[in-house]
């Protein structure tokens, strides 16, 4: 192999192999060279014997500015140098980059998680997953978790709030000070950045529930096909949304639970729909307050699922039909499980989707656009109507799954196991004939 003083001019000067590559030593330091590739890519490697073998350690490419040749020399000398203590510098270097990765801020996020999740309330758990490996901290993933500084926790609150989401602000901040707290504890970083951080909005009470009027355009977004929409009211342009959403936010409304318990609903919680019982059965693992859940359902309901469940029975037969024919992957990839699949991690993509179609909807009765609301002003909506309507709070609290009335609170709690299930399916049946019944008004 030639050999070479190798100095900048040297190294500028060697031409790319017609194939392959070639190799040239340093006549200053033996073992020390540069490989030149067919494309012209030149990069140091040094050689030395470890413990009877031959190591070769590649020290980086040739940069005149940021990669010299005298830097690589010294990195040379150093694997020398170990390698003569019998320190092997290739698994060295391995171990070092593998530490490297280990204080980085996605190796710490799964450890965090991983510790969390068993302490954690299944939706809490999600919240945090959510946020911390979600798109807003996507770029610290491969960043080691001490350069990480309160002016990047900032710019990510920045973003969020440029966004108009103050709630989504301040809970990013809160799951950030605890997994850098914890990573504090752990003694992975010295400081934590969100230390004396104060969230930047007040948690204002939200008391948002939807009159009647608002209700009807909703439920005529969600109800009416784009078809029927152009038809009925005149919208030249329907802004799309999913035959799946428009069940999902028809069942939200009707049943009034939780968004992340509609969205996650699956078809082993369901029962009887074809019988006169058909209900929910909601584990403990999947609600807020841990207790397992009764939802009997309306027909409206019962309709919206039968409707489902055929359209999922479809895709499946489409699904062994292609895997039959040409061993496609489409039936792994299908989730025959979730009733609302894929909705779990987009229902806020979802309600920015359904906003723009109650929008044109509004437009196209001359009214303007409706004031701000949120899918959980939907279920304070269902409850503030029962209660309007004579329904028994008792039976309101344990429509929704609360135990904060006199009925289920405190002692009284202990000693009351009714569980009203006749009183709730009567609510929810009138609730859902009231919604059915609304339609939406033009303004003159």
């Amino acid at each position: 192999m030639p050999k070479l003083k190798l100095t900048d001019a040297t190294l500028k000067s060697l031409k790319a192999p017609a194939a392959g590559q070639a190799d040239y030593f340093d006549t200053l330091l033996p073992s020390f060279g540069v490989r030149v590739s067919a494309k012209g890519q030149k990069t140091f490697f040094v050689f030395d014997r470890v413990g009877g073998k031959l190591r070769r350690m590649n020290l980086g490419r040739y940069d005149p500015v940021t990669a010299t040749l005298a830097a690589a020399r010294n990195k040379a000398r150093a694997f020398k140098a170990n390698a003569e203590r019998g320190v092997d510098p290739v698994v060295e270097a391995k171990r070092e980059a593998a530490a490297a990765e280990a204080g980085t801020f996605g190796k710490a996020v799964e450890s965090f998680l991983a510790r969390q999740q068993p302490k954690l309330a299944t939706s809490t758990y999600r919240e945090y997953r959510l946020c911390l490996t979600g798109q807003d901290l996507a770029d610290w993933n491969g960043r080691q978790l001490a350069s990480i500084s309160r002016a990047d926790v900032a710019a990510v609150l920045d973003r969020i709030d440029k966004r108009g989401k103050p709630s989504a602000s301040n809970h990013a901040l809160s799951y950030l000070r605890r997994f850098f707290n914890d990573a504090l504890d752990a003694e992975l970083i010295d400081r934590a950045p969100t230390d004396r951080m104060r969230v930047r909005h007040h948690n204002t009470k939200r008391d948002r529930a939807l009159t009647d009027d608002e209700l009807a355009i909703v439920a005529a977004a969600l109800r009416d096909n784009d078809e029927t929409l152009r038809i009925m009211f005149g919208l030249n342009e329907v802004p799309p949304l999913s035959d799946t959403l428009r069940d999902y936010f028809l069942t939200l409304t009707l049943t009034g639970q939780r968004r992340a318990e509609v969205a996650g609903m699956r078809w082993d919680e369901l029962s009887d729909l074809h019988g006169k019982d058909p209900r929910w059965d909601l584990p403990g693992s999947r609600t807020k307050n841990g207790l397992p859940h009764i939802v009997p359902l309306a027909p409206a309901v019962v309709a919206i699922l039968k409707r489902r469940k055929a359209s999922a029975e479809a895709e499946k037969q489409k699904a062994e039909a292609l895997a039959k024919n040409d061993g496609s992957e489409a039936l792994a990839k299908l989730n025959t499980d979730g009733v609302f699949a894929g909705t779990l991690h987009n229902t806020n993509r979802a309600k920015v989707a359904l906003d723009a179609r109650v929008s044109a909807l509004c437009t196209a009765l001359g009214r303007p656009a409706l004031p701000h609301w949120t899918g959980h002003d939907l279920r304070r909506t269902m409850v503030t109507t029962m209660n309007e309507t004579g329904v028994a709070p008792h039976v309101v609290e344990a429509v929704v799954n609360h135990v904060s009335g006199t009925a289920k609170a405190g002692v009284a709690g202990v000693y009351n196991k009714a569980l009203y299930l006749p009183e709730r399916r009567a609510a929810l049946n009138a609730w859902a004939e009231h919604v059915e019944a609304l339609e939406p008004a033009r303004r003159t």
